[in-house]
């Protein structure tokens, strides 16, 4: 006997706790059936779905019979699936989705591609085009994004109508397109009447200057990016819309709450 009193070395279990060990040891059973099961029904749909795949490919559905392209606005739909390459015929889930990504993301007016095989023979090739921001002479008039990626124009009768980036002297480098770009977006997205109507950014060393599509006008103001100004030319912009002249010399906004404008008709 040990110091418990009992000879077996420790205390009988009860009724209640041995049913409760019992219970353990099945519900601990039933688990490792049941994960059995499950990895057996698992290893079945995988191996199904893998011969109905093989199956499929041997007819039309799983082959590529058309290629559909989606998210174009400038790009000829045509263009993309050329630089795509798939082949028809060939088993939809077989083509290197990732090739045929990175061909398509090789063209300058693309930002991102994405390709995908259907069922019924289908393959699409989803895309996601640059945004032109402004643009810019380089040999010819070409476009850029707001990431600073020039590219040009898809068509022949593609009209380049975006406000022309001009940089002068030597300030052309990378630091003052990343900041002439900042400028240009913050026109885009908060002063929209002055994006729509201007023409031209010039970048000169210490400032900038800006030219209005009517008559090639010059905004006069002491700092053309401080925001009141660029607020005060957008309203007058929207409220002048339609009776502005489309000779204007300049646009002098160097007096307080009051905007003077000159054409060629008016006297100076």
């Amino acid at each position: 006997m040990n110091q418990s009193g009992y000879p077996w070395g420790r205390p009988p279990l009860r009724l209640r706790e041995r049913l409760k060990l019992y219970w353990t040891r099945i519900n601990l059973v039933n688990l490792t059936i049941a994960l059995i099961v499950l990895c057996g029904l698992g290893y079945a749909v995988y191996r199904g779905l893998t011969a109905i795949g093989a199956w499929l490919e041997t007819t039309s559905m799983g082959q590529v019979q058309r290629i559909v392209v989606k998210g174009t606005d400038r790009i000829p739909p045509e263009k993309i699936a050329a630089a795509a390459r798939i082949t028809k015929g060939l088993g939809i889930y077989h083509i290197p989705t990732d090739s045929v990504e990175a061909r398509v993301r090789k063209l300058p007016g693309i930002r991102k591609a994405h390709a995908a095989g259907r069922l019924f023979g289908k393959m699409v090739v989803k895309v996601e085009e640059r945004q032109p921001l402004a643009s810019v002479i380089a040999s010819t008039v070409k476009l850029i994004d707001r990431d600073g990626v020039i590219f040009p124009k898809e068509t022949l009768r593609e009209t380049i109508d975006y406000p022309l980036l001009n940089f002068q002297g030597s300030v052309h480098n990378d630091s003052s397109v990343s900041a002439a770009l900042k400028y240009m977006e913050m026109l885009f997205e908060d002063y929209t009447e002055v994006y729509n109507q201007l023409s031209e950014l010039l970048i000169g060393e210490k400032d900038y200057n800006l030219r209005l599509r009517r008559g090639g006008g010059k905004v006069l103001a002491v700092n053309v990016a401080d925001r009141q100004v660029l607020s005060e030319l957008n309203q007058f912009l929207m409220q002048k819309r339609e009776y502005l002249p489309t000779d204007i010399e300049y646009v002098d906004m160097r007096f307080p709450r009051r905007i003077y404008v000159k054409s060629g008709e008016s006297q100076p």
